[in-house]
């Protein structure tokens, strides 16, 4: 049985494929993992190299491998060719070139008179004529020809039309007579079979589909990673798993604090955070530069939000609910050596202790599937979906505030913001911060925030006057756009 941690650092390391895939793919779990593996080279879609029969390489085999090779023999060729064909067109010219002259009885030759011309002329002609007449006339015997041989195939094909309609026809008559058949045994076998049918449907509700090793050797040789172990939870995620059974029973002494969404404090927040970008605004506005285009203008969360998480209702199944499920599931396959517990970074109770509340709220008060944002820069991945199916609109940095700091709210500088929102933006998601307040009148209770980083365009900026551009931002309906995944 694996062993509880002893604090909120702790990540789970999972080695069952089946494990994985229920935690991913249960509608009350929703915990997609990482893959912690040793990368796997992915099939290569060009193609491969040409290997002769010695084992060298195509690319090594030298081009000029003949020792009688000449590089001017074929510039010798194509000149000789090329001069014979001038000689050949001097000829014909030649040839077709008209004569007006005549041979005299006595041997001497002189030029044609006009009455000869003409009467040579008119020759030349009438022959011409008759050749484009011989022409006309074989190819309307052609068009002739190429027309009954149309109209013939047009009556066969009408023929088999009608030969495999009557066919089809024929075809059909016999399925449904079959079907008719099939049909009176399948309620014959149902009238029979009733009471067992209803057994294996019971059955059927509890057994849950794993990856056997065939199912993840075949995978790995695919390239995929998902649902393939080895693969980790982090800390916050690990933490919800456990609180949730779905990683065993557990001894966890400690219980979680009640998170709720402030809104307040929330618009409080996003105020300094505006107020905190002044300062760089002003002295990039200084700068011998074009002027910005765009704004940041943190808010509270609305856009792509849903609307449980700040009323802090629960999902439709109840927690008596799931816990049971989650119980009849681990009934049927054994936790232990399927998983492991451990520190895989230094502890840093702070961070650890309101990045497991942020989770933990998104968790419990909404159908959100949230994933290691580490690829985008950022602590989180928030999906309205299944992974599989869905990409993630938002990804979410967790932020604290030291007991050192002025501040009540943690005020990170605001070419750090700039920069996660530009990459959020570049990939079509929201970019969220968050982080917790710890109520001092009420010492269980912990307040989450949550802030939007919005990305304006600066309309008076003549980049976008020349666009055209009169919508400060992405719509909701867009940035909601395109989220589905296609599949092959």
């Amino acid at each position: 049985m694996a062993s509880p941690p002893p604090n909120q650092s702790h990540s789970a390391l999972i080695f069952s494929g089946s494990l994985l895939h229920k935690l991913e793919n249960h509608p009350t779990l929703r915990l997609p993992t990482t893959y912690v593996g040793v990368r796997r080279v992915r099939p290569s879609g060009g193609a491969a190299k040409k290997i002769d029969d010695d084992g060298t390489s195509s690319r090594n085999v030298s081009v000029h491998d003949d020792d009688d090779w000449t590089p001017n023999a074929i510039h010798t060729e194509d000149t000789t060719g090329n001069n014979a064909a001038d000689d050949e067109a001097s000829a014909n010219l030649k040839a077709n070139a008209i004569s007006f002259k005549v041979t005299n009885p006595d041997g001497t030759e002189r030029r044609m008179t006009t009455q000869e011309k003409k009467q040579l002329k008119y020759k030349l002609a009438q022959a011409k004529r008759e050749v484009k007449r011989e022409k006309r006339q074989m190819k309307h015997e052609q068009l002739i020809q190429e027309a009954k041989e149309a109209k013939r195939e047009r009556k066969k094909l009408k023929r088999l039309e009608r030969q495999e309609r009557k066919n089809q026809q024929q075809q059909q008559q016999k399925e449904d007579e079959e079907e008719h058949v099939k049909q009176e045994q399948v309620c014959q076998e149902k009238c029979c079979h009733d009471e067992v049918d209803e057994k294996n449907d019971a059955i059927e509700e509890h057994i849950f589909t794993a990856y056997n090793a065939l199912d993840e050797e075949l995978a790995a040789m695919r390239g995929d990673r998902s649902g393939i172990p080895p693969a980790m939870l982090a800390p916050a995620a690990a933490c919800v798993a456990l609180d949730t059974k779905a990683l065993g029973c557990t001894n966890r002494k400690d219980q979680p604090d009640k998170t709720i969404f402030d809104r307040q404090l929330t618009s409080e927040w996003a105020h300094e955070l505006q107020q905190g970008m002044i300062p760089a605004e002003e002295l990039r506005a200084k700068e011998d530069m074009r002027p910005m285009a765009y704004k940041i203008v943190p808010e509270l969360w609305n856009r792509l939000c849903p609307k449980s998480l700040w009323e802090c209702k629960d999902r439709d199944m109840t927690t008596t609910q799931a816990e049971e499920e989650h119980t009849t599931d681990n009934s049927t396959m054994t936790v232990e050596n399927q998983l492991s517990l451990g520190l895989i970074r230094h502890p840093s109770s702070l961070y650890d202790e309101v990045t497991y509340a942020v989770f933990r709220h998104l968790h419990q008060y909404s159908n959100l599937h949230i994933s290691s944002g580490g690829i985008f820069g950022c602590d989180f991945l928030l999906y309205d979906g299944k992974r599989s199916d869905r990409h993630s609109f938002a990804g979410l940095r967790i932020y604290t505030c030291d007991k050192n700091n002025e501040s009540k709210f943690p005020v990170p500088s605001a070419y750090d913001l700039t920069g996660f929102v530009r990459t959020m933006n570049t990939a079509r998601k929201l970019a969220l911060i968050a982080t917790v307040i710890k109520d001092e009148e009420e010492g269980d209770t912990a307040r989450v925030l949550i802030v939007d980083l919005a990305l304006e365009k600066i309309l008076s900026v003549q980049t976008h006057k020349k666009k055209g551009n009169t919508e400060k931002r992405r719509s909701e309906k867009e940035t909601s756009s395109g989220l589905a995944k296609m599949k092959n």
